[in-house]
């Protein structure tokens, strides 16, 4: 066992021989079990077997489109949005630019 004061290895003694700070073994709860990723003492009564707890990982899926009808409004106002800014001001800086340069490489080449 380790000291949860100074850190040190002290076995099993409840008292910590370096800093003399009183060291307490609690049972975890549901989910400090669920999250911890160490040794832990079994819980049975007089029990002195180690295991392993392996930390279950949880993978959460979240969809936009799965809240309430304010977050799909968001959502598609926000598509609409980009969709919007894309048509109506990109794209024709786009095709300006793409003109501009094609008028300039037809021009400098006739005045060459």
């Amino acid at each position: 066992m380790i000291c949860q004061n100074c850190q040190r290895e002290i076995g099993e003694q409840k008292k910590c021989p370096y800093c003399g700070s009183e060291n307490t073994v609690s049972v975890l709860s549901p989910l400090e079990k669920e999250y911890y990723s160490g040794t832990t003492i079994d819980e049975a009564a007089g029990s002195s077997d180690y295991r392993f707890e392996r930390r279950k990982e949880r993978f959460f899926k979240k969809s936009l489109l799965k809240g309430g009808w304010v977050t799909k409004l968001v959502v598609g106002a926000a598509l609409l949005s980009f969709v919007a800014f894309f048509i109506f001001v990109a794209l024709p800086f786009i095709s300006i630019a793409v003109l501009s340069a094609l008028v300039m490489y037809v021009v400098f080449r006739f005045l060459r």
